[in-house]
């Protein structure tokens, strides 16, 4: 039989605050073998767009940043 579970509602009928209701059940899948960070991701999803990661900069304070930081890769091997 499957299991229901129910969500706490606050009175103004919206769902209440995350640290009252239980955690995530976890999902029963293998784990990566090598982690991805977050830049890399993020240059990765541009590139596929046309964007050049590296090109791409705003300004801020005198200095110009980059939208995915200075230590993102193109990770080549999803890309193949």
């Amino acid at each position: 039989m499957a299991a229901t579970t129910t969500t706490k509602v606050s009175p103004s009928g919206w769902p209440a605050a995350a640290s009252s209701l239980e955690p995530p059940t976890r999902l029963d899948t293998p784990q990566r073998k090598t982690p991805v960070e977050g830049h890399d991701l993020h240059a990765t999803m541009m590139r596929l767009r046309g964007i050049n990661p590296k090109k791409l900069t705003y300004r801020f304070q005198g200095r110009d940043f980059r939208l995915t930081d200075v230590k993102s890769h193109v990770m080549e091997k999803i890309l193949a």
